[in-house]
């Protein structure tokens, strides 16, 4: 099974074809179009989608709800995808003509339209996320890490970058045994990329740095500086105490002072572990990426004893 963050967005309407642009690919999603049924046919004939926005009202030969036709081809060319609907007035029947045909949800042109949008596409997304690393979890060798990592690699796009980095992240980490992926959460006042559960196991070393443990990822161009050190600092002492241990994952490498600042912060119950663009190959390689993060945590611990 292919992971796919492609979605296509169906609508005979530029303007609402613009729409879905502007607000689903700053999320991290690669938006594709259609205007016409044909066109759509001929997209979806391409496979590997994960989502696809069907204008209901879609204009066409096929009569006034022409878009439902599509989901047929849906089931015929990309199976896995799931549909939603988009119409600018939802009555009850062709709700329920909508659902007959096999969408897997509607969304309503009303004023809160594009919040609604980004929630039930977000909704749609991590389902499909979770029945990826679902299949991952059966294919134990490392191929999926590896397609991943390379997509990290030759990503240009920021918004997508971060995201599948993240991915990525939440596939590794996802082997070690007592560690469970417990939410990703972006809101108004916090935004976390990974927080992991630490379940109890036989392995006692991980569960004796707390309940949890936060997970930064950055894919700048730039190393990060002791300011994102702080940051992350900061989300983990807002955890009850429940989390003492942060990875911090960064392609691009980490400034001098990053590094200096985590040193003087010996002290402090909370730790940091720095990861690289060197470390991620390690664990993308690794048999048993327990042990590989383990020495990831000793080296911090060990260097930031002789700053």
């Amino acid at each position: 099974m292919r992971r796919t963050g492609r979605i296509l967005a169906v609508d005979d309407e530029m303007q609402v074809l613009e729409i879905y642009r502007k607000e689903l690919e700053p999320l991290g999603w690669e938006i594709h179009t259609a205007s016409t049924y044909v066109e759509a046919v001929d997209r979806l004939a391409e496979g590997d989608w994960a989502l696809v926005l069907i204008d209901l009202k879609l204009r066409g030969a096929r009569g006034p709800e022409e878009g439902l036709g599509l989901v047929r081809e849906i089931e015929q060319h990309c199976p896995g995808a799931k549909a939603i609907v988009v119409t600018g007035y939802a009555s009850p029947e062709s709700i329920e003509r909508a659902f007959a045909a096999g969408v897997y949800d509607y969304l309503e042109k009303t004023p809160s339209f594009t919040t609604l949008l980004r929630v039930k596409v977000e909704n749609v997304m991590e389902l499909q996320r979770q029945r990826w690393l679902a299949y991952e979890s059966e294919d134990r060798d490392r191929t999926q890490a590896r397609e991943l990592w390379a997509a990290v690699k030759a990503e240009a796009n920021p918004h997508r970058k971060g995201r599948l980095l993240e991915d990525l992240l939440e596939l590794l980490l996802k082997s070690v045994p007592g560690f469970v992926v417990a939410s990703r959460k972006r809101g108004l006042d916090e935004e976390l990329d990974l927080v992991v559960r630490v379940d109890a196991t036989d392995d006692s070393f991980w569960r004796q740095e707390g309940q949890y443990v936060l997970v930064e990822c950055k894919h700048w161009s730039r190393p990060c500086d002791p300011k994102e050190l702080h940051h992350l600092l900061g989300k983990l002492r807002l955890r009850f105490g429940r989390a003492r241990l942060g990875f911090f994952v960064a392609p691009a490498g980490f400034t001098a002072g990053f590094r200096s600042t985590l040193g003087a912060l010996r002290n402090d119950s909370l730790l940091v572990v720095p990861i690289d663009r060197e470390d991620l190959e390690r664990l993308v390689e690794a048999e048993d990426r327990s042990e590989v993060l383990k020495s990831f945590h000793q080296r911090t611990v060990e260097v930031s004893a002789d700053t």
